[in-house]
């Protein structure tokens, strides 16, 4: 499948994750297949600054 199809194709795809950080699985799924998303939910929130880091690792998955 070529690059162009696989990154139009990932901006319909949202990601999440188990924990509280970004896992290695995410970031290589961000990168190859430029994500249109990632929702975080309670399990991946210990405090509330917290939202705003992942936030923001969340948004650079796509510029790495």
């Amino acid at each position: 499948m070529p690059l162009a199809t696989r990154r139009d194709i990932g901006q319909y795809l949202i990601g999440s994750m188990p924990g509280t950080s970004v896992p290695a699985e995410l970031r290589s799924l961000a990168k190859e297949f430029d994500l249109g998303g990632v929702i975080l939910f309670s399990r991946n929130i210990e405090a509330p600054e917290q939202v705003a880091e992942l936030a923001a690792e969340s948004e650079a998955l796509g510029r790495t």
